[in-house]
Formats: C-alpha cells, structure tokens, sequence
C-alpha cells in the first residue's frame, strides 16, 4: 500500500516537475516553429506517463473487461474503439498496445487544451488531473474517457472553432462512446444561446441545500432523465459495473464537507473568472455547475454517475483556472496565495484518501514486466 502511494505521488511530482521546466516563450499564440518547440519539451512527462499506465498490469476495476475486448470485441462497442483494436491486431500488436494509446490520449490531450495558455497553468492542470482521481477513471472507463477528452479539446478551442470543424470532434467523442451526444448537444444549445450567468449566493446556497437534500431528490430526477439510458443502451456496455470507482468513505461527513467547502470557495470567485465572451471558461464552468449540483442527487446510482463523467470531471480544468488567478493575481497577494496552497494541498489529501480507499481499483499498482 505505502508503495503504491508513493508511486503514484512520485508519478505526480515527475510529470508537473517536468512541465515546470518548460520555457515560458512556447505558450500561447505563436507560430508553428513556437508549437513543435512545445511539444518537444513536453515529450519527456508524457511519454513518462503513457508508460507508466499503459505498461500497467491487472490495475483498474474495467482492465480484464478491455482484455477479452480486444480478443473478443462485443458487437454493440461504438465503431471507434472497434476500428482502433483491428487495426492494433492489424500491425500485430497484443493487449498491451491498447492501454498503451489509450493512456497516451488522455495526457496529449491536456497538453492541448494547455499550449495556449501558460506554464502555470499546465503544471496545475497535470496536478489536478491526477489529485482529483480523474487519473484513475481513464484507466477505467478508457472508450468514455477518450469521447471526454475529445469533448474537453474542443471546448478549449471552442473561440475559434468552425461548424465543421464543431461536427468532426463531436462524431469522433461519439463513435468512441455514444453517451457524449449529451454533453455536445448542451455545448452547442450554449454556443447558440445568450450568456447565463447566476448569482453566486444563489449557487453557492443551492449547492449546499442539495449537498444535504439532494439524495432526497433522486426519484424525481430519475423519472425524468431515464429516457436516456434506453437511448443509449446502456445495458449492453461490457464494463465492469460493480467495481466501478470506489469513492473515499464518507461516513464521517468530513470528505463531502471539505469537497463542498471547495466548491463554493470556486463559486466564490465566479465573477473574476467568468468571461463574458463565450470562451473555454465559460463553457468548462457551466459544465462543472451542473456536475456538482447533480452529484448528490444521483450519487448513490452507478449510471447516472457515469452518465454525470462529462460534467463534473470538467472541476479539474475549473480548478486550474480557479488556482491560477489566485496566484497570478496582484490584490491581496498575500492571502490569495495562501488560499491557492490550501485548495491544492487539500485536493492532495483527498488524492491519498482515493488511492488508499481503493479508487477505480487502482492498488496495487503492478507493471506486466512482472506477469509478461
């Protein structure tokens, strides 16, 4: 156990410590020179990461699962996935090839969505990706996870995307997980509607009353969303849903009340990072409202969970936005900045608490160097 946690920091540690070493000159908007010079430097943290995943053995509640997949692909898994295991047996390839590059995806992509950006916000992007258990849901959920972080590049380049350009990402989410139909069409009603923008108190109110209440709420919410889960067939997923992410216990109280503390701190500020011009933010944030606030309804049930993945797994881009104001920030640097260190390390105890609880069946962790 001690093991597995200290590789999994070390991992963390390594792939932000690489990432901070990266010049400051290859973010943002630059040339095409400027973007092969990023990726060259981030090379190193993610080829150390797709290894460290994609050369794991019998980690993850789903692994067997995508094992038998690849020798016995069920006829109901979406075209995608389908056409990237023929085509990893085409060339040759075993099992492995498929953790390998799909573990490749998740972190190519988030040095994507954080090129335009800053050095900061790469480094804190990485850290919240692994400490809030995301990390352990794309080694799970791999065909839902790769339609997320084809959802999450195009929301990050939603400012200048085009409409056909807007219908090609969407096909590839959806032909990798035919449940991101969801997310896309609300995506695409928020690009076309005006900007919704409410009161902070308001929300911050709510989210506590249905953090308390919300379990109470569940039948209703149930009736009225079901249609979707014979939509989508659900049913004929091969995926292992009994041992689908273990949450941290939360029998004392204190993990639901440090997480909702976390939340309203970020609602807190919505107005230093709300933009009113529709760009990624705006997106990510309305997303992760809705993640949050329907958490507590739908907790206790396994599809509505899974379904609620594209909405609030989207807290660790939020987050990084959140952590990187407050630590860029020039008004009450002093306390902004203690603010920022608290957020973060709370979220590296909640990181401990998930591996330790058996997060996604993520311990322990073993390579195929052993088992090969």
């Amino acid at each position: 156990m001690a093991t597995t946690i200290f590789t999994y920091i070390f991992i963390l540690l390594v792939c932000v410590g690489i990432t901070s070493l990266t010049p400051k000159n290859v973010y943002g908007e630059h040339s095409l020179n400027q973007r092969i010079k990023y990726y060259i430097y981030v090379t190193i943290p993610i080829v150390i990461y797709t290894l460290f995943w994609g050369l794991r053995y019998n980690v993850g509640a789903d692994y067997s699962s995508y094992v038998s997949l690849f020798y016995n692909m069920n006829d109901d898994i979406e075209i995608g996935y389908k056409t990237l295991n023929r085509l990893l047996k085409e060339f040759g390839f075993d099992y492995v090839s498929v953790f390998i590059i799909t573990s490749f995806f998740p972190i190519l992509s988030i040095y994507i969505i954080s090129r335009k950006e800053s050095k900061l916000f790469a480094c804190l992007l990485i850290y919240f990706f692994f400490t809030t258990s995301l990390v352990f849901f794309t080694q799970n959920g791999i065909r839902q996870a790769i339609a997320l972080f084809i959802m999450l590049i195009l929301i990050s380049k939603i400012k200048n995307i085009k409409f056909i350009s807007f219908i090609i990402f969407s096909a590839f989410a959806v032909i990798f997980h035919k449940s991101a139909i969801v997310p896309i069409v609300l995506i695409a009603i928020l690009y076309l509607v005006k900007t919704i923008k409410i009161n902070k108190f308001i929300l911050i109110s709510l989210l506590i009353a249905l953090t308390i209440f919300g379990r109470e709420l569940y039948d209703f919410f149930f009736s009225r969303f079901s249609f979707l889960f014979e939509l989508l067939n659900y049913s004929t997923y091969e995926e292992n849903m009994s041992n689908y992410e273990k949450t941290l216990e939360l029998s004392s109280g204190m993990g639901i009340l440090l997480k909702l503390c976390l939340n309203s701190m970020v609602i807190f500020y919505q107005d230093k990072l709300f933009d009113k011009n529709k760009t990624p933010i705006y997106y990510f944030y309305t997303l992760f409202l809705i993640g949050i606030l329907i958490e507590p309804i739908i907790a206790e049930n396994f599809i509505m969970r899974r379904m609620n993945v594209y909405f609030i797994e989207t807290k660790f881009v939020i987050y990084t936005y959140f952590c990187t104001y407050l630590l860029n920030t020039k008004k009450y640097t002093g306390w902004s900045k203690f603010m920022a260190i608290i957020f973060i390390l709370a979220w590296l105890l909640l990181y401990i608490a998930a591996i330790l609880s058996n997060s996604n069946k993520c311990m322990p962790y073993q390579t195929i160097f052993y088992y090969k």
